[in-house]
């Protein structure tokens, strides 16, 4: 392929300025892309930054030196090197001239004053590596380095050139013998062709050397200019060369050609200090700006400080890093990507910054809504022209610009504080048309829609609509602001306000307002925007809750709200336009840029500056979508616009590491030394392990994102936003895995990560050895137990027979003991009955007289004969069971009776608790005298039946008084003869039954009525009861 590089040449003065017009007012877009240069975030961390060189490591390590130090960036932490600097950071001087590696991985320096630095990964410092004899001068005063791919660096010194061969540090010796090379002066430039050749500047002399030929030959030694400043390799025999009064050169190596100087630079003078090929463009860095060219040099752009992002306008070096071209300046870095965005703004086209609306007539034109006033972009003039929005004669003159709507002709503009007012799209001209309603009113939203006229939302007076003859007001947003409305291609419409929604129904024409659920944890809840996807489901966006997804229950009745994507959706923040483009995903615009979804609400990617926006903070309600299919966002720094179609994905997965591990306050293991570990030993009282990562992606580092887990103690990967630290405390003795992921600052994830195995020691005393010593003893104890043990058997033994030899005679001893009681408490009760029996009877005889005792004494006996049945020896005295003994009275009494005993039916409801014999023994001789008396005289011969009940009860007292027996007789006879009193008869049963009832101090109740009954109530003793 053949290249002209021949340029016409406009000389004088006004040759320079048609020059610099064409290259200032060029924009930077080829191809439907743009290139973007924006400061570099990492810039800000660098102080007196006149910066020197640009070095991305093996490692992913990026190096920035200065002529005040050293920066190494790790992500989005950093570390300085400096003669002020103190401890592993201290250099012998500040002034970096160079950093490059050698073909073993290893780090170097150059620098003015103190030579060649080789950074020992071990002691983690820079060590000064000699490079000549003592009896030689020292090349300590580096201006210039380079490192070819054989192992040998190139050294520009205020000596000359000085090439040594690495790791080794000899010298070639045939570089130094070589005439033609030398002398060599300290502006020298070094590029390398292919591997072993080189091609080296000197002056004005260009020269190629050939290390595997050791040979040095002169290409060039021009009139042409005075010195060469800058070379850059073009292809594998084309160099780019710079001169120091702005000319620039292509170079022919192999044909020993030298083409013209570019005319465009050439006529500024501007000394060129860089130069670099990047995207298919040469890159100019000069002492006054920044140029590029495509590689046809054709296509020329400029960057000025003064009206771009340029940190200054002296350019210093450029280095890749990664898909993007980093620029050093005087004041700073920058960086240069390609971008698929377009950003209009005050500087660059002339509209207002603010902006809040857009709208695309039927001719193409766009027209842009600002805080500032209306702008309009035509086909034919591409840049923004401001439009007149008040009328001529009228006394507002509000130009915030709050909504656009092209209609019948008309362009509807809504303003901040002076209702609607109209702009003729054929002629361009305000139209005194107004509408009276909504005069002095801030409008919020315009829309035109099929078939149900223009609908007008207001801050302070609610929504409208407005259709060819009429005008309406809907009252369901009396006193409401309603800031948005949302209509769909099925004619669905929405209208809402910051807290609620409401759709509008064509039957009834009116709005009903929605019911939806909000997690109750994000309280109330502020809108901001709405997007209709279907008849079920709608997103919207809030105040910092990100997106959100209503979808509608099967009843119909209300909508349920998610986070929209769940944990991969848009973080907490403000959410101001929801986009959906013809492919499905979503295009939302925050206060943190812009995120692209899918349709799940996954997010694919997050855009910021170094995407090519330039700010992040956008405007509600700021958004469109064209026809042609170009999305425009609304924002505090102009506007964006960008096709989806043309903006790509970012697929390329970023490097993570780990890059620091600190534990309690202790120096933190580096980088270099995790490196080298496979596995991290923590003692048992640590108090607290930080873990540093970090994301090497540049672009921007302090919107890299990362999430963690520790194995072994985390259920869940936590996420840790931007916060590259993580701190885990007083963790127990065990085995961990520490894993870590990160995203660069467009969301793109390396899921992969990185893993570090954590091991926490246990206490000496919960060691193996420990545990060893533990089971020791514990043998030891256990056999000195066991023999103390058998010991012990032996005597329990002996002392278990001799105990069983005196259990068994103490048994002996009791139960003859126990007999002997029992046989004696046996007599002396036999003897206690029998005394109160002797006495029981002489009462007997002492109350009913001598011939009438005899008479009746046969029964009293038989009574007690009866009584001797129903014994029972208990708690070592005898007992007596009434129930047993009155089923024997009966049968005893029944043979006696003087009617038929088989017409005689006796109920025996006696307790069958046992009474004490003492009281028991009276007790049968009243029950014998009230039975017989009752079978003997109560029941007349022709009666054919007859009952006798016959009951004996506890009653427990309530008070202290002790409980009382209660016996009752109870017959169905003819009943006691007219007159008598019990208490006072003079029959010998009553009689007994008087003076018994009377020594037990108890008394006797009499019922008459069909039969008798008689009841006798005795005080128990109170051990009795």
């Amino acid at each position: 392929m053949t290249r002209v590089f021949v340029r016409p040449y406009y000389a004088g003065f006004s040759g320079i300025v048609l020059q610099l017009l064409f290259l200032i007012s060029t924009n930077w877009a080829f191809a439907g892309s743009s290139l973007k240069l924006f400061p570099s975030p990492i810039s800000y961390e660098i102080a007196a930054p006149v910066i020197t060189e640009i070095f991305q490591d093996s490692a992913g390590h990026l190096w920035v030196g200065t002529q005040t130090g050293l920066y190494r960036f790790q992500g989005k932490n950093f570390e300085v090197f400096s003669s002020t600097s103190e401890g592993g950071f201290k250099l012998p001087v500040s002034d970096i001239r160079g950093v490059f590696e050698s073909s073993s991985k290893t780090l170097y320096i150059a620098t003015y004053g103190a030579g060649l630095l080789e950074w020992n990964p071990l002691s983690l410092q820079f060590e000064q590596l000699f490079t000549s004899n003592s009896n030689e001068p020292k090349h300590e005063h580096i201006v210039g380095s380079f490192a070819d791919s054989q192992g040998t660096v190139w050294l520009a010194t205020t000596l000359g050139l000085k090439a040594i061969t690495l790791p080794s540090g000899e010298d070639l010796d045939w570089l130094e013998r070589s005439t033609s090379l030398n002398p060599v002066e300290p502006t020298s430039k070094f590029v390398e062709l292919t591997p072993g050749v080189l091609i080296i500047t000197s002056g004005s002399k260009i020269f190629s050397i050939d290390v595997n030929s050791e040979s040095v030959t002169l290409l060039s030694n021009s009139s042409k200019y005075k010195t060469i400043t800058a070379i850059a390799k073009y292809s594998d025999t084309e160099i780019l060369a710079g001169a120091d009064d702005g000319a620039l050169y292509l170079f022919d190596v192999g044909k020993k050609q030298l083409s013209e100087p570019h005319t465009a630079l050439y006529s500024m003078k501007s000394p060129i200090t860089a130069l670099a090929t990047f995207e298919s463009r040469i890159w100019v860095g000069t002492t006054t700006g920044l140029f590029s060219f495509s590689e046809d040099m054709e296509s020329p752009l400029a960057h000025y400080s003064k009206d771009s992002s340029l940190s200054h306008n002296h350019v210093t070096t450029f280095a890749e890093v990664g898909e993007e071209l980093f620029v050093g300046t005087y004041e700073g870095l920058n960086q240069i990507g390609i971008t698929s965005f377009e950003n209009k703004y005050f500087s660059n086209s002339g509209v207002y910054d603010d902006v809040m609306s857009f709208e695309v007539d039927t001719n193409g034109n766009l027209w842009v809504g600002t805080f500032g006033g209306l702008f309009v972009s035509t086909q034919e003039e591409p840049g923004h022209q401001s439009v007149a929005t008040s009328f001529p004669n009228s006394v507002s003159k509000d130009n915030r610009i709050m909504t656009l709507e092209a209609a019948e002709n008309k362009l509807w503009i809504g303003t901040w504080s002076d209702g609607v007012r109209f702009l003729d799209l054929r002629s361009g001209n305000i139209l005194p048309d107004t509408i009276p309603q909504l005069k002095d009113s801030s409008i919020t939203k315009i829309l035109a829609t099929e078939g149900d006229g223009v609908w007008v939302a207001t801050f302070d007076k609610g929504l409208w609509r407005i259709e060819t003859d009429s005008i309406e007001n809907f009252s369901a947003f009396d006193r409401l602001s309603v800031t948005g409305l949302a209509y769909s291609e099925d004619r669905k419409l929405l209208a809402f306000t910051e807290s609620d929604i409401y759709a509008f129904d064509r039957h009834q024409d009116s709005f009903d307002k929605l019911s939806i659920d909000f997690p109750v944890k994000m309280g109330r809840v502020t809108l901001f925007t709405t997007t209709i996807v279907d008849q079920e489901t709608l997103i919207v966006g809030t105040k910092d809750h990100g997106a959100l997804l209503l979808e509608r229950s099967a009843d119909g009745s209300h909508y349920t709200a998610s986070k929209f994507g769940m944990n991969k959706g848009i973080p907490n923040i403000s959410v101001y336009a929801l986009v959906e483009d013809e492919s499905g995903d979503f295009w939302a615009s925050t206060n943190n840029g812009v995120f692209r979804l899918d349709r799940t609400g996954r997010v694919l990617q997050r855009y910021g500056e170094s995407q090519g926006l330039h700010g992040l903070n956008f405007n509600f309600g700021a958004h469109y979508y064209s026809d042609s299919g170009v999305i425009y966002l609304g924002g505090t720094k102009g506007y964006t616009s960008f096709d989806p179609r043309h903006v790509f994905l970012d697929r390329e997965q970023p490097e993570i590491l780990i890059s620091s591990l600190q534990v309690d306050k202790a120096s933190p293991i580096s980088f270099e030394q995790l490196r080298a570990l496979s596995v991290i030993d923590l003692a048992y009282d640590s108090m607290a392990v930080t873990f540093t990562i970090n994301v090497l992606d540049y672009k921007d580092p302090f919107h890299n994102q990362f999430a963690y887990k520790l194995q072994g103690f985390d259920p869940e990967w936590i996420d840790n936003g931007t916060n590259n630290k993580a701190t885990y405390t007083s963790l127990p003795a065990g085995d961990y895995t520490f894993m870590a992921k990160g995203a660069n600052a467009a969301g793109v994830w390396n899921e992969e990560g990185v893993s570090l195995r954590v091991r926490v020691l246990p206490p000496w005393w919960l060691t193996q050895w420990a545990y060893a010593f533990y089971v020791l003893c514990a043998l030891c104890i256990v056999w000195s137990v066991m023999r103390l043990y058998r010991a012990q058997l032996l005597r329990q033994e002996a002392e278990r027979r001799a105990d069983e030899m005196h259990a068994l005679a103490d048994a002996i001893r009791d139960e003859l003991q126990e007999s002997q009681e029992l046989q004696d408490g046996l007599v002396h009760s036999a003897y206690r009955h029998n005394v109160e029996t002797i006495a029981l009877i002489k009462q007997l005889t002492a109350v009913t007289g001598k011939s009438s005792g005899d008479e009746h004494l046969p029964g009293d006996l038989a009574a007690m004969e009866v009584l001797q049945k129903s014994y029972y020896f208990q708690n070592a005295e005898l007992t007596v069971n009434l129930h047993e003994y009155v089923d024997g009275l009966c049968n005893l009494l029944l043979p006696r009776a003087a009617v038929d005993p088989a017409t005689i039916t006796t109920i025996n409801l006696a307790t069958s608790s046992l009474i004490p014999v003492q009281i028991a023994t009276p007790l049968a001789i009243i029950l014998y005298e009230l039975l017989d008396n009752a079978m003997q005289h109560g029941f007349p011969e022709t009666s054919p039946a007859n009952f006798i009940q016959v009951s004996a009860e506890i009653k427990p007292s309530i008070s202290q008084a002790p409980d009382v027996l209660t016996i009752t007789v109870q017959d169905d006879g003819v009943g006691l003869s007219p007159g008598l009193i019990v208490q006072s008869a003079r029959s010998h049963g009553f009689m007994v039954v008087n003076a018994l009832t009377q020594r037990l101090n108890g008394n006797i109740d009499v019922e008459l009525g069909k039969g008798t009954t008689i009841s006798v109530s005795l005080p128990l003793a109170e051990e009795t009861a």
